[in-house]
């Protein structure tokens, strides 16, 4: 994975993650906010800390997500209620997969060639795990109410 290819990628999902959460905020149930909030805190430290590496080393840190993840914003904020909190979840379960996925690999031994960067992405796992964890709780709790 090149270095550049990690950073347009953790940037997109940083911005998407933002971007749900404060949809989330908006929600009216109370375990679907406090996710929204905890995401908004996780990944705006992400993003700033992401993004000062990136201008310390020159690299291009893009201002706008992915189609991808703009498409999945997109079907988020169109959403309300019980059905918002339903697809957000399944949403954050997916989105904290794959977040856990792609550090991973930017971490291991065949990961992002930059050492410092590298060391970011590992000491991010932790977080990024236990976010996993509450998400993948989350569909059971939304459903149950």
């Amino acid at each position: 994975m090149s270095t550049q290819d990690f950073v347009t990628r953790a940037a997109s999902d940083n911005l998407f993650e933002i971007a749900a959460g404060n949809l989330a905020l908006n929600s009216s149930d109370s375990t679907i906010r406090a996710f929204g909030s905890r995401i908004i805190a996780d990944y705006g430290k992400a993003e700033s800390d992401l993004a000062a590496l990136a201008s310390m080393k020159g690299w291009n840190i893009p201002t706008a997500m992915t189609l991808l993840d703009q498409q999945k914003l997109d079907t988020l904020s169109f959403m309300s209620g019980s059905v918002f909190a339903q697809k957000f979840a399944a949403v954050m379960v997916m989105s904290q997969g794959h977040a856990v996925l792609l550090f991973e690999t930017a971490s291991g031994n065949n990961g992002v060639p930059d050492a410092e960067l590298r060391g970011i992405a590992a000491g991010r796992l932790p977080m990024l795990k236990a976010n996993l964890q509450l998400a993948e709780q989350l569909p059971q709790v939304v459903i149950g109410k």
